[in-house]
């Protein structure tokens, strides 16, 4: 609720002339003369607020955009490198170390011509085959050891 003092209608009748009232005369006395430095100073400190305000939303856009760029990258590499396993291990031997089940079971799927999968995709596997070895045997030793189910699809 508004209040008004004595002070404000005084300030008021000694502001008012009849048709006239001198908006800019009467905010000058009302400050004491100073109400430019006044509002020099709420603008200095909105001008400042708004650019650190600035500053911050657009270091957390950044970092959001860099970790989602760093995201696709890892993921690209992580692809690259199943390549080049595939690639490389094309020849006799079949080798993973600390590699995740997924990236296994699809490296395993190319080298033996069919599809394998898991539902436990948070294991991981460390192991040597040779590609003589029969995909049945491959896969009994993987469950086995990892303690998981491996559906095969031909």
């Amino acid at each position: 609720m508004l209040t008004i003092s004595e002070e404000d209608i005084r300030f008021l009748a000694d502001n008012y002339q009849s048709d006239c009232f001198d908006v800019t005369k009467a905010i000058g006395k009302y400050y004491g003369g100073n109400h430019f430095k006044f509002h020099r100073k709420k603008w200095l400190l909105t001008v400042v607020s708004s650019a650190i305000g600035a500053a911050v939303a657009f270091a957390g856009g950044y970092s959001l955009a860099l970790s989602i760029q760093r995201g696709k990258a890892e993921k690209e590499e992580a692809s690259e490198q199943q390549k080049l396993f595939v690639e490389t291990t094309a020849a006799e031997k079949l080798e993973f170390e600390d590699i995740p089940i997924v990236d296994a079971l699809c490296a395993l799927s190319e080298a033996y011509g069919c599809k394998l999968s898991t539902a436990s995709t948070e294991k991981r596997l460390t192991a040597s085959f040779s590609r003589e070895d029969d995909l049945e045997y491959v896969v009994k030793l993987i469950e086995s050891a990892l303690d998981i189910t491996i559906i095969v699809e031909r």
